[in-house]
């Protein structure tokens, strides 16, 4: 039986994209199994050799909106001159990148955005305030589109948030959740009963992990908030990830609040910056299904977040971690509540359990294995019946 044929159109298949280097995982697992064809702006070497590669010429320089619209009008091109919907068993779309597909896998909601945006729950400084609508009302209208073309069979979401959401926007039927995987590699869970927090000092460390948006992750309201406190000098915020930080740099110095932020850029040894914490927090105001909680609960913290899409799935309030509005007060009064209560962290992490078997890579490829298959009995039912 010869392999299923499967065209893979991204942007790019490599860390640290977020989408992308979740299918790469993926495929990397599943190129025994079937015959990839992989469509993008570039891929990491480890599948080159796994995988029939063929270059597409999207441009991976900023800004966005340029790469959102050249990459959807060269996949239309690309699909209409090769007839891949034809040559293909499987068209598989990450992301938002072609107009049309038979799979989409899905890590965002522009629609959902969009309302979070004219509510002003999140809100741009200067060239952001006009430059971030315009380009989500670009990607939106992408999104719409391929969320109603023709040859959609189904659509993977990453968390049941974001299903809900996506079927709200749109109206779909055929959605599956198909989380985000997350290799945790040889390393081991971390025993929190060992954690600085012990050391008798009374400095407590938090971390909070993004690859940037940092509007929308809520920085500037967590650096309100530290300022808010009545002993902060006890506490530190390690800030690790990617942006344009030095306007959050210049918050702090307004704020008076310096001393309690570390800015580290990024990072690739996320796990000594886990191990050194004490607690994660996310102040984000929209998610699909954030790795960073995953990989912080794998880690033992305690999670302080938003009830965003994926973290109402693993954090229970008050039991391993603390739920907080997106406002400053209620950020503020939390943290509070962490430098007054000192063993409030370690009675929630001692509830943390976190099984990572459900987000290995083995388990979430064997998933889109059984998608994949489904999709061709799918296609099989519906001529027979016609």
């Amino acid at each position: 039986m010869s392999k299923l044929r499967i065209a893979i159109l991204a942007t790019e298949l490599k860390r640290p994209h977020p989408a992308g280097s979740q299918m790469l995982e993926v495929i990397n697992y599943l190129s025994d199994e079937f015959d990839f064809h992989v469509f993008a702006a570039t891929i990491d070497d480890k599948i080159k050799d796994k995988v029939n590669f063929h270059k597409v010429n999207i441009p991976l320089f900023r800004p966005l909106l340029l790469r959102y619209i050249v990459q959807f009008f060269l996949f239309k091109r690309l699909i209409s001159k090769y007839k891949l919907l034809n040559k293909f068993d499987l068209v598989h779309s990450i992301e938002v990148t072609s107009p049309f597909a038979h799979i989409v896998t899905m890590q965002f909601c522009g629609c959902s955005y969009a309302k979070l945006l004219q509510n002003k729950i999140v809100r741009y400084d200067g060239f952001r305030s006009i430059y971030y609508p315009i380009l989500n009302f670009y990607g939106t209208k992408f999104e719409k589109n391929l969320m109603s073309n023709p040859y959609l069979k189904t659509v993977v979401a990453v968390s049941g948030g974001l299903k809900n959401d996506l079927e709200c926007c749109y109206g779909l039927k055929s959605i599956q959740v198909i989380p985000n995987a997350v290799d945790f590699g040889n390393t081991s869970e971390y025993n929190f009963s060992h954690a600085a927090l012990n050391n008798n000092t009374n400095l407590i460390i938090g971390i909070i992990v993004a690859i940037g948006d940092w509007q929308r992750k809520g920085l500037d309201l967590l650096i309100k908030a530290v300022s808010l406190l009545k002993n902060k000098e006890n506490l530190k915020i390690m800030i690790i990830g990617k942006g344009p930080i030095d306007k959050y740099k210049n918050l702090c110095k307004k704020m008076n609040v310096s001393e309690n932020f570390d800015f580290l850029g990024f990072q690739n040894n996320l796990e000594f910056y886990y191990r050194s914490a004490h607690f994660f927090i996310f102040p984000s105001a929209f998610e699909a299904f954030p790795i960073v909680i995953l990989e912080a609960l794998y880690f033992g913290l305690p999670i302080v977040s938003t009830k965003i899409n994926g973290v109402d799935e693993v954090l229970v309030n008050e039991y391993n971690g603390l739920i907080i509005e997106r406002n400053v007060i209620d950020i503020s009064e939390k943290l509070q509540r962490i430098i007054d209560e000192p063993q409030l962290l370690k009675q929630l992490a001692d509830r943390v359990h976190f099984d990572k078997s459900l987000y290995s890579i083995e388990n979430i490829s064997l998933n889109y294995k059984t998608l994949y298959y489904n999709s061709i009995n799918y296609e099989s039912n519906n001529m027979s019946n016609l």
